[in-house]
């Protein structure tokens, strides 16, 4: 693995649709958009071997994302995710449990890769077995000068109060949607409804530097520790479906940041690729630079919610 890496670290799966298997997963997803502007980007996961499994890492492969951190297990199946999209192309989970992703074991070269990485990207659903969790504290807890970027993306029955704040413990920036502003205030009783305020509470209870804020149609928001807030408004495009619309978001902002790029750069540039991602079919659908390159242009419509206008740049 190439020295400062971006690194991803969690579920491989396949995304199983009425119409066909589409491969996916937050980290895999997030790790091949970083892949289409940055060689230097790794995922660790674990697939079964069996026909997924391999089907699952040869597809990697032929995007160019390396797979020498992805393991096998000879017990355990592949990830599955049943998925149904309503009308409006908005997703709806059925995660299949005790599966290969749950058992991620530490190795020598993962904790080498680790070591070397330049930013750690996890979520909250790898982490609904206990072996994958341990595994992932303890490679967290050994890199604590790294950017550490938790996707939290909380799936129904796959998380707990108590890995949320473990994995907020560990994290410097924080990325969610308007959904999970609300269930973390309950979750973690922060006792309010509004998104400047929740961030602080953030702040003030955890390590994290940023809060990124997705707010569907509406754009999205960051918000520092220090210093103002930022906000880009919501990009009017075709939606395909929004599967892994988030990833795309995370992927960008990421790229940017490792780029060195001001924070309002990194949001827009999130917000773009995020947007044209939900152009294509599934969390990786093939993506050109021209469909980025069109959301990222002056001209097109813009959806802003009225309470971030001030904070736009």
């Amino acid at each position: 693995m190439t020295d400062g890496a971006v690194l991803a670290i969690g579920e491989l799966l396949w995304d199983l649709l009425l119409d066909g298997a589409m491969l996916g997963g937050a980290p895999a997803n997030f790790a091949n958009r970083v892949r289409q502007f940055r060689d230097a980007v790794g995922l660790v996961s674990r697939v079964g071997s069996d026909e997924l499994g391999r089907k699952a890492t040869d597809q990697l492969a032929k995007q160019g994302l390396p797979v020498d951190l992805i393991q096998l297990d000879p017990v355990h199946s592949t990830g599955t995710v049943d998925v149904r999209l309503s009308a409006d192309g908005s997703p709806s989970f059925r995660i299949n449990p005790d599966v290969a992703y749950d058992y991620l074991e530490l190795t020598p070269a993962l904790e080498a890769a680790v070591e070397s990485a330049g930013l750690i990207y996890f979520g909250t659903l790898a982490q609904r077995q206990f072996v994958t969790r341990a595994a992932l504290y303890q490679l967290l807890d050994t890199v604590p000068h790294l950017p550490r970027f938790l996707d939290i993306n909380l799936r129904a029955e796959c998380f707990s109060a108590e890995t949320v704040e473990a994995s907020l413990r560990r994290a410097t920036i924080l990325k969610l949607n308007q959904d999970e502003v609300g269930r973390l205030n309950s979750l973690l009783s922060l006792g309010t409804d509004d998104v400047l305020q929740f961030c602080q509470q953030i702040f003030d209870r955890f390590p994290i530097q940023s809060v990124l804020v997705t707010l569907g149609a509406g754009g999205a928001l960051l918000v520092p520790r220090q210093g103002d807030p930022i906000y880009e408004p919501g990009l009017r495009v075709k939606v395909s479906d929004t599967i892994g619309a988030g990833d795309a978001f995370a992927a960008g902002f990421v790229v940017k940041q490792q780029q060195g790029a001001p924070a309002a750069k990194c949001l827009a540039f999130a917000n773009a690729l995020g947007s044209a991602s939900a152009m294509v079919k599934g969390g990786m659908g093939v993506l050109t630079s021209e469909q980025v390159e069109m959301v990222m242009k002056t001209d097109i419509e813009r959806t802003t919610l009225p309470q971030f206008a001030s904070y736009r740049r």
